[in-house]
């Protein structure tokens, strides 16, 4: 039967934990993500994984900007993908550095950021009406990219703190179909995206504006 998957990786080697785990594999949920535990997803290649969290706690949030790239070539099945409390890279450098190749039946990326103009977690906007997540989050350029160049119908989800200290936030959603309310209802993706989002931030968490990619 499928099976789920929960795990708290410091520094040790992720093959010799997840073959505790009961095959096939379709939800893996890793907390103390460091850059060794996502390279070693890729050399594990669970050939039916369809859901990943990544959790980067204090003392492992630093990746390589082409370690998710190597880890998702191992994982051809792999559905969402939620990566949550990384701080550098900054995600979206992350998820530029993803190939089509690399990410076949990607439907749904979840990420979590830090929001100012200047792409720095130092500086800080003086007020929520002062900030506007579409024209300055930098990311925004990359998640409009990344729904454009996937090979299935991507829907990216960006969670960005206002400041560093992860509150007040907001929330945006990139994809390709119309954002007119009829489509966004009858969209699976859409309803999969909120369910997720509520998952990490709450039940009260809203997504402020959703952006149909050209």
């Amino acid at each position: 039967m499928p099976s789920s998957c929960r795990l708290w990786c410091s520094q040790a080697h992720v093959r010799p934990l997840l073959a505790t785990c009961s095959s096939p594999l379709e939800h893996l949920d890793i907390r103390n993500c460091s850059d060794q535990t996502v390279r070693g997803l890729g050399t594990v290649g669970f050939a039916s994984l369809q859901h990943l969290v990544l959790t980067c706690a204090f003392g492992h949030r630093r990746w390589n900007f082409h370690s998710l790239d190597s880890a998702l070539a191992g994982l051809p099945q792999l559905r969402s993908l939620h990566i949550l409390g990384l701080r550098s890279p900054r995600p979206p450098d992350v998820l530029s550095c993803l190939s089509a190749a690399s990410m076949p039946n990607l439907s749904l990326i979840l990420f979590t950021d830090s929001f100012t103009s200047a792409g720095s977690f130092d500086s800080e906007v003086d007020s929520d009406e002062d900030a506007d997540l579409l024209a300055d989050y930098f990311g925004s350029p990359v998640c409009q990219d990344l729904v454009r160049r996937a090979p299935q119908p991507l829907h990216v989800v960006a969670r960005v703190s206002w400041f560093a200290s992860e509150a007040p936030y907001g929330c945006v959603v990139f994809f390709k179909h119309s954002t007119a309310d009829a489509a966004v209802v009858a969209c699976s993706l859409c309803d999969e995206a909120n369910v997720a989002l509520v998952m990490r931030s709450g039940t009260g968490t809203k997504i402020q504006e959703r952006v149909q990619v050209q």
